[in-house]
């Protein structure tokens, strides 16, 4: 394959990795559209759509030290306070750490 022809493949391997990335961009938008303005009881259904807009759900995101769009939409969505986040996380971690000691 010639160096042109590798440096074009290459060029749309990066173009369709973009392209699902701003996809999945969207879509996340779009669920925080659909629930911005929430002032009812959401449902299981309702709540796993919030939490998918985390990388791994709100037990294993990163801490409040770090700026994540994603995770801070998630807990303002589900109006879950920056206290409250880390008091689960670490009641989430003491019973990972408990189990896997046990």
């Amino acid at each position: 394959m010639k160096t042109m022809d590798k440096i074009l493949e290459k060029l749309g391997e990066q173009k369709k990795a973009q392209e699902a990335e701003i996809v999945d961009i969207q879509d996340k938008i779009d669920i925080i559209k659909k629930y911005q303005n929430n002032h009812g009881i959401l449902n299981s259904k309702q709540k796993k759509e919030i939490l998918s807009l985390t990388c791994y759900g709100l037990s294993y995101c990163c801490g409040l030290e770090k700026n994540c769009i994603w995770r801070n939409s998630a807990l303002k969505l589900l109006k879950i306070s920056p206290k409250e986040y880390v008091r689960a996380k670490d009641i989430c971690n003491d019973t990972l750490i408990n189990k896997l000691l046990i």
